[in-house]
């Protein structure tokens, strides 16, 4: 007997944009490690990638710098640290 196949969450980019966005309110620096972390997974890993693009584009967060990620699945390997930069932006939306 087959598996049902799982359904896709289509409501992962905007729950997932949402929370990179209460990140960047805090003016404090951040990483994808932080962001993850107690939050459900999208459907495909390099999903958070656009997630952080997009926010990046709108001019919401800013790349500051790098460090090892301590997410056990990247195995120590670099990841970017965000900060958010237009806290205007954020008040209207």
């Amino acid at each position: 007997m087959s598996q049902p196949m799982p359904l896709e969450d289509l409501n992962w980019r905007e729950d997932a944009l949402d929370r990179v966005e209460a990140f960047a309110r805090t003016g404090e620096p951040f990483t994808s490690d932080d962001v993850r972390e107690g939050f459900r997974e999208p459907h495909h890993p390099n999903q958070w990638g656009g997630i952080f693009h997009t926010l990046a584009n709108r001019g919401v967060i800013q790349h500051v710098g790098f460090r090892k990620s301590a997410n056990k699945s990247r195995r120590g390997g670099v990841t970017g640290i965000w900060q958010g930069v237009n806290f205007a932006v954020l008040r209207a939306a």
